[in-house]
């Protein structure tokens, strides 16, 4: 009898060298993303999909070619206790005083990572390991009494599938070993303006990035390009007017939203929109209702993380890198 696969794990793991599997053996270590809701998260499978162009013959017979295979990017949502994620996507990191800042890496490559997925517990497991990772893409939510959401958008280079792996038994770390979640009211200040009526923040950025196949087609190289589209949008139902003055004078403001964690108010994460714009402001709300709810989308040119929790030298010096 064949028993049916029944846990769903993902993980993953800095590579020393780029597109070279540091998750290998079933006792390997690796780390979890974060935490997550069985009700909203669903984890995607990194596979390769064959390009195909079809043509026909004189007798009108279709004929489909299949030119080279392509690596389309996966997405992790997940829960987040640190700033690892942060780390994976900007690159740079320092660590003062038990306050981190993680910036945009300027010179050299940032750190590739390896992603392994499996799905075990039956007779016969799947592993897939993804090598040459990069997180391309990041963006979530900061809402009222919900955990802080954040998603990952990665891009990778050479796949190693279910035929030549094994699962691992060795369970993934949970970074910093803190499993404490982000979540409550988020702080947001535009300026020197204190913006106590947000109760949401959703956001997203992304890197501009190339890709170079292999003559076989079976692995492709990534060139990493700037960090672009740094969006954010805050949901209030504001009293004062004093955002749509912005707008209206075009002005560039540093925008810093503060998510605390649940269990202990003076440890934080802030979000740091350098140079933010106003794109548009809009107002709406249900017929007769009582509220306008306004939605203001900001454009910035910058993103800077800084954070202050619990973690030792050694956590550290493994996740920021």
């Amino acid at each position: 009898m064949v028993d049916k696969n029944n846990q769903s794990l993902q993980s993953w793991n800095y590579e020393s060298t780029v597109q070279t599997a540091v998750i290998t053996a079933n006792n390997s270590v690796s780390y979890e993303y974060g935490k997550y809701d069985s009700k909203e998260s669903k984890w995607d499978v990194p596979s390769i999909e064959n390009a195909v162009d079809q043509f026909y013959a004189t007798n009108k017979t279709p004929i489909i070619a299949v030119p080279s295979r392509n690596f389309p990017t996966f997405k992790i949502p997940y829960q987040t206790t640190n700033c690892s994620g942060f780390h994976r996507f900007l690159g740079t990191s320092a660590l003062n005083t038990g306050v981190g800042t993680l910036t945009v890496k300027q010179t050299g490559l940032k750190k590739s990572f390896n992603h392994r997925w499996q799905h075990s517990g039956g007779t016969n497991p799947q592993v897939i390991n993804s090598l040459g990772c990069y997180t391309v893409g990041i963006g979530g939510v900061i809402q009222s009494g919900k955990p802080f959401q954040l998603e990952e958008e990665i891009a990778w280079g050479k796949i190693e599938d279910q035929s030549t792996l094994t699962a691992l038994t060795t369970a993934p770390i949970h970074p910093d070993s803190d499993f404490n979640l982000f979540n409550g009211q988020p702080t947001v200040t535009l300026g020197a303006t204190s913006l106590s009526e947000v109760f949401m923040v959703d956001f997203s950025a992304k890197q501009n990035y190339t890709t170079s196949k292999s003559a076989d087609g079976l692995t492709q190289s990534i060139f990493l390009g700037n960090i672009s589209e740094i969006s954010c949008v805050l949901h209030a139902v504001f009293e004062q007017n004093q955002q749509w003055i912005d707008m209206i004078a075009k002005t560039k403001q540093s925008l810093v939203v503060r998510v605390k964690r649940n269990d202990d108010p003076t440890k934080y994460i802030d979000l740091t929109f350098g140079n933010a714009l106003i794109l548009k402001s809009a107002k709406s709300g249900q017929a007769f209702g009582n509220y306008y709810e306004e939605l203001i989308t900001f454009k910035a040119e910058s993103l800077q993380i800084d954070f202050s929790y619990a973690h030792d030298a050694n956590a550290f010096a493994v996740l920021y890198p």
